[in-house]
């Protein structure tokens, strides 16, 4: 399997604000079917490129139904991970999703922990064919379940977890970036997001157990492939920690042991492998529209009939006249006659 070279090399090939792009949430490729499977292989570097580990995830389609205008959801994932230097290690989590926005995950690994997360969302990427740079969305998202947390002494804890999750995400643009297939333009979104995690407690008679978290800061850059979906995540998470309290019940007395964590950049790269994907190029999209101060006409036009002419990217038809310095068009839709801009190069409306 090829590598991805210059992982880091990046063109500032960005397009301007206000530019319309394709959306990347309506180019994710082909769609599962129950009891359908894909299959990517990821490898995880570190900011200086340095591969820390590799791996496969298998997402498998278990079921899909409508429940009252709802569409039910339950996805199997297994997944491997072996860390540089290390042995491999295998989970397997069930998802349940309720309309993509709200949904219950069962993890199961190798080692036979596990833990139940509830999440909720409020907030969706836009679901249009396109969207202008610049543009942002918010979301909240919300946790509540247990997890595992190892002790000092090596226990396993089993600790309700609550978390609050603010993100707003924006449409950076256009960029070229190395990739399997070669150099792609790849659509960019820039997540900003804080964690905010209430105390954990626990308590088996004897001990109490209480994690206290600080808050986390995270900033993520994906980079969307046509028909393929994300191909690398980015993610800087900004220094935190927590503080794990070992409490004794009947005399108070209690031990505190820090958990910071340092500045840390990571970098994810997929691959499909179950499907024979070529992942073509995102574009800026140029809009016609039927009305307003220009009007474009960039397509394929019969001239059969000159002076009228039809345009296939605006199915519509136009008038050409020449004035003896230049030439004007008639829009049939509109009304109007618009007037070359060499220099922009658009028809604009004449007053």
């Amino acid at each position: 399997m090829k590598t991805v070279l210059t992982l880091l090399i990046i063109f500032n090939s960005f397009i301007v604000y206000g530019s319309e792009i394709e959306n990347p949430f309506e180019h994710y490729g082909e769609l599962l079917k129950v009891n359908g499977y894909s299959v990517l292989t990821y490898k995880k570097y570190n900011s200086i490129q340095s591969l820390l580990s590799s791996g496969t995830v298998r997402g498998t389609l278990m079921s899909q139904e409508d429940f009252y205008g709802e569409e039910i959801k339950v996805l199997k994932i297994n997944t491997t991970v072996t860390p540089i230097g290390g042995t491999p290690e295998a989970n397997e989590m069930y998802e349940v999703y309720i309309d993509d926005d709200f949904a219950f995950n069962n993890t199961v690994s190798s080692l036979k922990y596990a833990s139940s997360i509830l999440n909720r969302s409020v907030g969706k990427p836009p679901s249009t064919k396109t969207i202008k740079v610049g543009d942002k969305w918010k979301n909240i998202g919300y946790r509540t379940g247990f997890t595992e947390v190892t002790t000092q002494q090596g226990d396993i804890l089993t600790l309700p977890i609550r978390i609050v999750l603010e993100s707003e995400s924006t449409f950076l643009g256009l960029e070229s970036i190395d990739t399997i297939w070669g150099r792609k333009n790849a659509a960019v979104i820039q997540t900003q997001k804080v964690f905010e995690s209430g105390n954990q407690e626990w308590s088996d008679g004897a001990y109490k157990y209480r994690n206290t978290f600080e808050v986390t800061r995270q900033t993520i850059k994906e980079y969307f492939l046509k028909e393929m979906g994300a191909y690398k995540i980015e993610t800087i998470t900004q220094p935190a920690g927590y503080t794990f309290t070992q409490t004794y019940t009947p005399t108070g007395s209690s031990q505190s042991y820090p958990y910071p964590s340092a500045l840390e950049t990571e970098i994810l790269t997929y691959e499909y492998s179950s499907r024979n994907l070529s992942p073509t190029n995102f574009s800026e999209v140029t809009v016609s529209s039927n009305s307003g101060a220009s009007v474009t006409i960039d397509s394929w036009t019969w001239n059969g009939a000159f002076p009228w002419i039809y345009n296939h990217g605006t199915a519509s038809w136009f008038y050409y006249h020449f004035t003896g310095t230049g030439y004007m068009t008639y829009d049939a839709r509109s009304g109007n006659w618009f007037s070359f801009n060499g220099v922009t190069n658009s028809w604009v409306a004449s007053n």
